[in-house]
């Protein structure tokens, strides 16, 4: 994109910099792999050496590509120590991008282009690590006895949130322009002409819902583009996201939502709330996106290909049928090809035998790549089905900048946690918002950042300690909405907090006020 396609190059190259750094600290951590050897990898807990398959498992997902409605066949193995012991300490978590090494010594110097494949870590406990490889059986096959794996660098997150940070800046845009004018405006240290506009509301999902909640609710459902929602611990700040997830859902059924948050433990807390008001059979219309094995076991019923194995043309006729023949047609066509080709060197090309076989085989490979056809056509009319009963989306910030969640426009955009997020990343999900609710606490620990050893980059990269939403509300303190009734403190315990961070805002629910546990020498709080 060339200078002249930037309506805002200043944020753009400031964002777009620090961006770099942070991939450069994240590949750097990477590249401190490349040339030590195995055994020295072992040390660092970069790498787990001589494990075996025990499980291998066909599965298919969504496919990562333009093309929003591709399934992708991938294969889970399952790996682990043939002694079936546990694995030494390591650096792997789930969501780990991994290289698969065939049976290196432990003095092999490790290179990424000795590595035949790659995958991606989709389950781990201390005895065994589940990997998912974009594959075929056959690509498979050089893994045998012993495999080595080693971990790989974070490739994804921030091409996408500098692909976002582009858009958001060019002048294509095509979101909501108020929203884009506030954070623009703060960039530059502006204040913004913000409303707080409130709706006249008395029936509330949540029946023992307090009035500093009830007071955010309505203005959350006001004709307002960009609110803020402060909600200090165990005030209850996800339970009124959840509020008014539902409520702006119910004042409208086509309304869509889009709900992120940096963390996907963060993403599944808020899905649980709502799904608990929703209730079945509402909460069809709830659609948890990311990779299955990345959300907690209770909020997997939500996610596309959950929902897609389900659904009875998948579960049915697809898998019983159309898999089937074409499983068959398959092995068909390749056996009779087998066949052509030995006719072809015993008798010849143009031996009637050889011309028979010839039409036999293309004859089935015909009739597999119209199963195929079918299959593809099957599975694309039941994702564009799921997507379309789908009115709330849940996923993570990066998730957001996947071509299912661009194609659409919403009409609530809600970031929580979004004080324990960096800037670029909550430009994803904003990016289409018609309404935008960022939830959090400034005065809680801040987004994670990965600090270079280069003092210069150190000091620029710091800035992305300080969130889009204490910017705003530095600029605008008016216009947060703030809840607070704590239920986690009695008096005794919030005093202190609430004087030194919340300017006294804050109190204790009456249920909690006098509510002493006196464990230790009759006191709230003892300094040890």
């Amino acid at each position: 994109m060339t200078e002249e396609e930037l309506q805002y190059p200043e944020y753009y190259e400031h964002y777009s910099k620090l961006i770099d750094i942070q991939q450069k600290v994240s590949e750097f951590e990477f590249r401190k792999s490349v040339g030590k050897t195995i055994k020295e990898l072992m040390k660092e807990g970069r790498c787990i050496h001589r494990v075996h398959i025990t499980r291998r498992e066909r599965v298919y997902e969504r496919k990562e590509s333009e093309d929003k409605d591709a399934i992708e066949e991938k294969f889970n193995i399952t790996l682990e120590y043939n002694t079936r012991r546990k694995f030494p300490e390591n650096s792997l978590a789930v969501g780990s991008n991994v290289y698969l090494l065939a049976d290196p010594s432990d003095n092999l110097h490790f290179k990424e282009n000795i590595a035949p494949l790659t995958g991606l870590i989709v389950g781990l406990t201390n005895f065994s690590i589940i990997v998912e490889i974009l594959s075929s059986a056959h690509s498979l096959s050089f893994l045998h006895d012993d495999i080595t794996i080693v971990l790989g660098s974070d490739h994804v997150t921030y091409p996408r949130q500098k692909k976002m940070l582009k858009y958001f800046c060019s002048t294509s845009y095509m979101g909501n322009g108020c929203i884009r004018e506030v954070i623009i405006n703060t960039f530059h240290k502006r204040k913004s002409t913000l409303k707080k506009d409130a709706i006249k509301l008395d029936n509330f999902f949540f029946k023992k819902i307090d009035e500093s909640k009830k007071e955010a609710v309505r203005s959350i459902m006001g004709n307002n583009d960009i609110l803020l929602l402060h909600g200090p611990p165990g005030t209850g700040k996800t339970l009124t996201c959840a509020e008014s997830i539902c409520q702006t859902i119910y004042s409208n059924s086509n309304n869509k939502i889009l709900v992120c948050c940096d963390s996907n433990e963060a993403v599944d807390n808020i899905l649980l709330k709502v799904s608990d008001i929703l209730k079945k059979p509402a909460d069809n219309i709830i659609l948890r996106v990311g990779h299955p094995f990345k959300v907690q076991e209770r909020t997997k019923e939500y996610t596309l290909i959950k929902k897609f194995n389900n659904h009875p043309l998948i579960k049915h006729f697809l898998k019983h049928i159309l898999y089937e023949e074409s499983t068959y047609w398959n092995k068909e066509y390749k056996e009779k090809q087998k066949e052509y080709r030995k006719s072809c060197t015993t008798f010849g090309t143009n031996s009637e035998n050889s011309e028979d076989l010839f039409n036999t085989y293309k004859n089935a490979q015909n009739n597999y790549f119209k199963i195929q056809k079918q299959i593809h056509g099957l599975r694309k009319i039941v994702i564009e089905e799921i997507y379309k009963n789908s009115r709330i989306y849940f996923c993570t910030n990066s998730v957001a900048a996947i071509p299912e969640i661009q194609s659409q426009v919403y009409d609530l955009v809600v970031i929580d946690e979004a004080t324990q997020t960096t800037e670029p990343s909550c430009i994803i999900p904003i990016c289409r918002a018609n309404k935008l609710l960022l939830a959090g606490d400034h005065k809680q620990l801040p987004a994670t950042v990965l600090i270079p050893k280069e003092d210069a980059e150190a000091e620029l990269v710091k800035e992305l300690e300080t969130s889009l939403f204490e910017k705003i509300i530095i600029l605008n303190p008016e216009i947060p909405c703030l809840l607070a009734i704590q239920y986690r403190m009695n008096d005794t315990l919030l005093f202190f907090p609430n004087k030194k961070f919340y300017d006294g805002h804050l109190r204790s629910a009456e249920e909690n006020k006098d509510n002493h546990l006196n464990l230790f020498f009759d006191k709230d709080i003892v300094f040890i």
